[in-house]
């Protein structure tokens, strides 16, 4: 296929070695795309997130560089058809896979939207970054469809689905075969792990912003917004510090430098092994931090005091497990179906959504469970929700044995609830 005519007149990162690599993987993308749709089936191939503001994650050392930002394309079409989702995840899980075996943890997320859904989009962090900062890289200009979109419209539950995705993303990274068990060793996962915790204490102040509409897309804003609004919030005195902590983590995210974190935190010899102790020292910090901000979202949208958070997990999935969402459930098993998940685990999700276990609070109900409670789990004392945990479980289409000792339930609990998110939520 001859070369596109793409538009890349715009850098990705702080690193300019790391803005060369990232552009030769974007050309890369697109002509996967167009490859495997046709460029009569395209109208736009549109790249979102931090990288179009020159707020990638990328660095170089010598000749070698490493990006962490993940690829997220959306790919506008007329009419978005079974054939077209499975071409594009088929494209997505092609290049994950070429650019893992060149050292990155970089995912590539490709998915079909329609001209027609997409001027019905309402107001979300997501479509806001979308309108304001989203790049055609091929084709028409995408913002000629979107309706006109504002931060204080942005409703309330958005901030709480932000956290809700960070933490299935953190655990998507936390293998206790290698940050417990130490059976395996894979140092690009190490890293991602501590650079995807960066992510979560950054997003600690986006899901804040948006909660008091008063979102901002850019990384660098954000900080300066929560800075000079935070003392106004009532979770200010509970919480003094997150300006500062949001503002550390932004930076490293524009500049990941895992070496001089090691070295801040006094490991002298940045070796893998390094690296992998300072992604459990991460981890266990931060729960605690999304923890608090959990709470105060789900007790301000449920108008409620409540601190036990077996009991706020309930609140939050009765109130989500409407008929919306167990038709969006039953919708999401038809439509999506892939081929990959078993066809009796497939039927049993479509029961359960119909008997009134939505498949997305469900999800995200475990994922919560699995995350707050992991510093009991991991310090190997005993489950103590273990009964609400089971019951969230037996919710989803695929459940692990329960004859396993605590670390391995909780993993296979992990495994699954990750992969279900990845298959119907994402």
């Amino acid at each position: 296929m001859k070369r596109m005519n793409l538009r890349l007149d715009f850098e990705t990162c702080n690193d300019k070695e790391g803005d060369k690599y990232v552009k030769r993987h974007l050309e890369e993308i697109c002509q996967e795309i167009l490859i495997s749709l046709g460029s009569e089936t395209v109208k736009s191939i549109i790249l979102t997130g931090g990288i179009t503001r020159k707020e990638g994650s990328a660095t170089s050392h010598g000749e070698r560089v490493e990006v962490f930002s993940d690829y997220d394309f959306l790919v506008l079409v007329n009419k978005v058809t079974r054939k077209i989702r499975k071409q594009l995840r088929d494209v997505s899980t092609k290049l994950t896979e070429e650019f893992s075996r060149e050292g990155l943890p970089s995912h590539v997320d490709i998915f079909p939207i329609s001209t027609q859904a997409l001027s019905n989009m309402k107001a979300r962090m997501f479509t806001l970054d979308l309108k304001e900062y989203g790049r055609s890289l091929y084709g028409e200009d995408h913002r000629e469809y979107m309706p006109d979109l504002k931060a204080k419209d942005i409703q309330q539950e958005d901030s709480l689905r932000m956290l809700h995705n960070r933490i299935v993303g953190v655990l998507e990274c936390f293998d206790p075969a290698i940050f417990l068990w130490k059976e395996k060793k894979d140092e690009s996962l190490a890293k991602f792990l501590i650079y995807h915790i960066a992510k979560n204490l950054i997003d600690l102040g986006s899901s804040l912003l948006s909660f008091k509409k008063m979102y901002v897309c850019s990384y660098r804003e954000r900080v300066g917004v929560l800075k000079e609004n935070f003392e106004k919030f009532d979770i200010a005195e509970k919480y003094p510090h997150l300006p500062e902590i949001v503002e550390k983590w932004t930076e490293f995210k524009l500049n990941p430098d895992i070496e001089g974190l090691l070295q801040e935190r006094g490991y002298d010899n940045p070796a893998y092994e390094d690296m992998v102790e300072l992604g459990k020292e991460l981890w266990f910090e931060h729960v605690g931090y999304l923890e608090t901000l959990w709470k105060y979202e789900v007790q301000k949208i449920h108008n409620t005091e409540g601190t036990d958070i077996s009991k706020l997990i309930d609140i939050y999935f009765e109130s989500s497990n409407t008929l919306r969402e167990q038709l969006a459930g039953c919708y999401r098993y038809v439509v999506k179906k892939p081929a990959d998940f078993p066809l009796l685990s497939l039927l049993c999700g479509f029961l359960k959504s119909i008997k009134g276990s939505a498949l997305v609070p469900s999800v995200y109900s475990l994922s919560n469970f699995i995350f707050f409670f992991a510093p009991v789990i991991l310090n190997q004392n005993i489950f103590p929700q273990v009964s609400d945990f089971i019951k969230y479980m037996k919710k989803l289409p695929i459940h692990p044995s329960l004859k396993q000792d605590n670390i391995q339930v909780w993993d296979s609990a992990r495994v699954n609830t990750v992969h279900l998110w990845h298959m119907f939520v994402s």
